[in-house]
C-alpha cells in the first residue's frame, strides 16, 4: 500500500512527498499533468499518477492501493459535491486516513470553503487529521515579496501586528510524520507555527540582515494597498481578496503561537532568522 500526494508539486505538497521519500515511504505523486509531475521531482522512488477533482475518470486509477492521502483543495479547484463524491470513491477504495491541509485564517470560518471541506473530511468514515497552518514564511520569495527585487520593499495592509509564520518545510515534516504513523493523530486537528510571532518589521530586518542590503516593510491602509498592488500587476480581485484576509493578521489571530509542530517533530519549529538564512540567495 502507498501514500497518495494530491496536489504534490504545491509548496506544502512538495515537501511531503520530499520527506516521505526521506523516510523510504513509497509516494504516489498526482497531479492533472503527470508530465509536469514528474520534471518538478528529481527523485528516485516516487510513482506518478493523473489526478483532477473535476475528471471522475482519474480518481479510480489514482486511489488503486493507496492507504493514505494527503490532499490540499484549493478554494474553486473543485465543488462542494465534486469533494463528497470524491471523499466517497476513496472510502469505497480503501484509503485509511486522510491528512487535509487547511488554513489557520479562513479554516475556522464556518461557511468557507477551507471550512466546508473540514467538514466533508471529518464525515468521509476515514480517518482523519487536519492541518491549519498559519502563514507561510516563504511567501516572501514570490507572493508577498515579488516587489523587493525592484523596489527594495514589500507592502501589506498589517500594520504592526505579528504573525506565527510556519515554514512549509516543517508543515511536510508533520505531515509526512502524520501520514508514517496515521493511528496516533486519527481525528486531531493541528495549528501549525513557529514558536514566536514576529511584526513585519522584524521580517523587514532579517531579510535585510541576509540580503546585505535595506529591504523595507511599507505598512498601507487596505485602499491603497489594493492600488499599489495593480498598480504592480496583480488582479484587482487578487488583491482584494488578499487584503481581506490581512484584516484577520491586523485582529491578532495569527499572533498566537502553538505548540503542535514541536510536539509532534519532537524539536523546535524553524524560525524566520533560519529561514531567511537558508533562503538568502533569493534577495540577493
Amino acid at each position: 500500500m502507498s501514500t497518495l500526494i494530491i496536489g504534490a508539486t504545491g509548496n506544502i505538497g512538495t515537501q511531503v512527498v520530499q520527506q516521505l521519500v526521506t523516510d523510504n515511504q513509497h509516494v504516489i505523486a498526482a497531479g492533472r499533468d503527470v508530465k509536469k509531475v514528474k520534471s518538478h521531482f528529481g527523485l528516485s522512488g516516487i510513482s506518478f499518477r493523473p489526478f483532477d477533482f473535476t475528471n471522475q475518470n482519474t480518481w479510480q486509477d489514482a486511489l488503486e492501493a493507496v492507504a493514505n492521502m494527503f490532499l490540499v483543495v484549493p478554494p474553486g479547484s473543485a465543488s462542494e459535491e465534486e469533494q463528497v463524491a470524491f471523499f466517497k470513491v476513496a472510502k469505497e477504495m480503501g484509503v485509511q486516513h486522510v491528512v487535509f491541509s487547511s488554513g489557520r485564517s479562513t479554516g475556522p470560518i464556518v461557511g468557507s470553503p477551507l471550512n466546508q471541506t473540514e467538514g466533508f473530511v471529518k464525515n468521509s468514515d476515514m480517518g482523519w487529521t487536519i492541518l491549519r497552518p498559519g502563514w507561510f514564511m516563504q511567501n516572501f520569495i514570490e507572493w508577498i515579496g515579488f516587489t523587493i527585487s525592484t523596489d527594495n520593499a514589500f507592502y501589506l495592509p498589517a500594520g504592526d501586528s505579528k504573525t506565527a509564520f510556519i515554514d512549509v518545510r516543517d508543515i511536510g515534516a508533520v505531515a509526512a510524520e502524520i501520514l508514517t504513523h496515521p493511528l496516533r493523530h486519527s481525528g486531531k486537528m493541528y495549528d501549525l507555527t513557529a514558536a514566536e510571532a514576529i511584526d513585519h518589521f522584524a521580517v523587514a530586518e532579517h531579510l535585510s540582515a541576509v540580503a546585505g542590503r535595506t529591504i523595507r516593510y511599507v505598512p498601507m491602509e487596505e485602499h491603497d494597498f489594493i492600488i499599489k498592488m495593480v498598480e504592480k500587476g496583480r488582479p484587482k480581485k487578487a488583491a482584494e481578496k488578499m487584503a481581506s484576509l490581512y484584516s484577520i493578521v491586523r485582529e491578532g489571530h495569527e499572533a498566537v503561537v502553538s505548540d503542535d509542530v514541536q510536539n509532534i517533530l519532537q524539536r523546535k519549529p524553524i524560525d524566520f532568522e533560519k529561514f531567511a538564512r537558508d533562503y538568502a540567495h533569493v534577495w540577493h
